[in-house]
């Protein structure tokens, strides 16, 4: 089973099986405050344009700091980069594809995904999670960053990154290529896909 499925599979059952007694109901409403402080440790961002590696072909999306000014380059799959791409620039697909279908299965539930955070950088690899509100409270969900940042174009919630991942990884923004480290450095943007 993939991470998307197990977790929609786990909201299925904490959504059905929590009393409203429980601790994630006895959470504040959210009014805006909550969420302020939860992004204490962390920055928003936007979604930058896709762009390619040039050594490896590989997709690279960029999260761009408040201003503009700094980028933190994750490289992506094709299939992510695809759908990325696809909810940029509001493309319907004849048929729902993965994200459309886990959007669709979160708000079926009653849920809404309020908010994806890029957590961590650990071994060149960057994790999220994806926060989904409910009626009985909010839920952190574990997933990848790319398949996070297409959700979240695609719902229109807020895109984080903890601030030690911006001190790790984020590079001046504008062009960004491989530089050695593991983390792309400086692309022309004319390759930007």
């Amino acid at each position: 089973m993939t991470r998307i499925a197990t977790a929609l599979a786990a909201l299925a059952l904490l959504s059905a099986a929590l009393p409203t007694s429980t601790a994630l109901a006895a959470e504040k409403p959210d009014t805006g405050e909550a969420a302020e402080g939860a992004a204490a440790d962390c920055e928003r961002v936007t979604v930058g344009k896709l762009i390619e590696d040039r050594a490896s072909g590989t997709p690279v999306v960029q999260l761009l700091t408040k201003g503009g000014e700094r980028a933190v380059p994750i490289y992506i799959g094709e299939a992510e980069a695809a759908a990325i791409f696809r909810y940029q620039h509001e493309i319907e697909a004849p048929r729902p594809l993965t994200h459309d279908l886990v959007a669709a299965v979160v708000e079926k539930f009653g849920g809404k995904i309020t908010r994806v955070t890029v957590t961590s950088l650990k071994n060149e690899t960057f994790y999220a999670e994806i926060e989904v509100t409910t009626k009985t409270g909010k839920l952190s969900i574990d997933a990848r960053p790319s398949d996070s940042i297409a959700l979240a174009i695609k719902t229109g919630c807020p895109v984080y990154v903890a601030r030690p991942v911006l001190e790790k990884a984020a590079r001046p923004a504008g062009k960004l290529e491989p530089d050695g480290d593991g983390v792309p450095g400086v692309v022309d943007p004319k390759d930007a896909i």
